[in-house]
């Protein structure tokens, strides 16, 4: 059984890699949010509990 080549990672093609991309691109774009909301909330916790 032949065995993959690590090259064989680095040498997608085209637009596997624009897909990759597309991917890490909504994948950053979805933590921002995250993160972003959750210290929005935790803002407004904070506001709460102070008189």
């Amino acid at each position: 059984m032949p065995q993959a080549s690590p090259q064989g990672l680095t040498q997608l093609p085209l637009n596997q890699a624009r897909e990759i991309t597309d991917l890490l691109d909504l994948l950053v774009e979805i933590a921002l949010v995250h993160i972003v909301e959750s210290e929005t909330l935790q803002t407004n916790s904070k506001e709460g509990e102070t008189p």
